[in-house]
């Protein structure tokens, strides 16, 4: 009996909003970060390798490597905190659209996992089915991986998404 927490030391969901993926909003590249995602990178400035997926509404995958760095865009304000996730440029994030299901999952081995998939495919119930997160909005929602057992309906979306069975 395997559990996600096996392969992830913290997962958060989301939908993705305009500003943080329309490049005709914003072009600043970074997903907010709130509580959820502090619980998971802490407070200090960190630089990451990443996995990009981007699942179409057809279920087609594309990928890309690339860079993460977690920061306080106010480190230098002792009143203000306001932590970022920024993304170097990537072909899959270039495909994700407003309102599509983001999950960003911090690795073992410290390596980031960012998911997004067309909130119309089928591969975004399945992701919702696999991190247990039913109700998703606009705002972060953090993953129980202690208590997420893998099931055998999760084993094919874990293989797409390239996390191998131990």
């Amino acid at each position: 009996m395997d559990f996600l927490s096996l392969y992830f030391k913290g997962v958060a969901a989301k939908i993705l909003s305009s500003v943080e993926i329309n490049k005709w909003n914003s072009n600043q590249h970074e997903f907010h970060g709130v509580r959820v995602l502090k619980n998971i990178f802490g407070l200090k400035r960190q630089y990451f390798n990443a996995r990009f997926i981007y699942i179409d509404k057809q279920g087609k995958l594309m990928q890309d490597t690339g860079r993460l760095t977690w920061y306080d865009a106010r480190e230098y304000d002792p009143d203000r905190t306001e932590h970022r996730l920024y993304y170097t440029e990537s072909n899959a994030i270039n495909f994700a659209q407003e309102n599509d299901l983001m999950v960003v999952g911090l690795r073992s081995d410290n390596t980031v996992l960012v998911v997004i998939a067309n909130r119309e495919s089928e591969f975004c119930e399945k992701l919702k089915f696999l991190f247990g997160v039913k109700h998703i909005s606009t705002e972060y929602k953090s993953v129980n991986l202690e208590n997420k057992e893998i099931t055998s309906n999760d084993i094919d979306t874990l293989l797409k998404i390239g996390i191998a069975l131990k």
